[in-house]
């Protein structure tokens, strides 16, 4: 007998249940566009650099990619299905985040 991770429903054994996986990869925006060759400026990049150079390497390497999994039952599928992000939950204003 397991649970859903998410709603803690019950899932009986031999019962529908989901696998969903989750993979978190990072990305800086740090390369130059390749239709106008806009990119971060020297400092910009030198101070990447500095920050990284101080920051342990594990803490690196969960920026860098991430994977998780887990079990959700019928209806939190359903529910991932319609709004995978979660954004209907999350206060504040919707857009761009920094």
């Amino acid at each position: 007998m397991d649970r859903c991770n998410r709603c803690q429903a019950i899932l009986e054994d031999g019962t529908l249940r989901f696998v969903a996986r989750l993979r978190l990869c990072g990305d800086y925006g740090a390369l130059p566009d390749p239709e106008t060759q806009a990119g971060p400026t020297a400092d910009v990049l030198q101070a990447a650099l500095d920050a990284a150079a101080n920051t342990p390497e594990s803490q690196l390497m969960e920026t860098v990619v991430e994977e998780f999994s887990f079990v959700v039952c019928p209806s939190c599928r359903a529910r991932l299905r319609q709004d995978p992000a979660g954004a209907a939950t999350v206060p504040g204003p919707r857009g761009v985040r920094q």
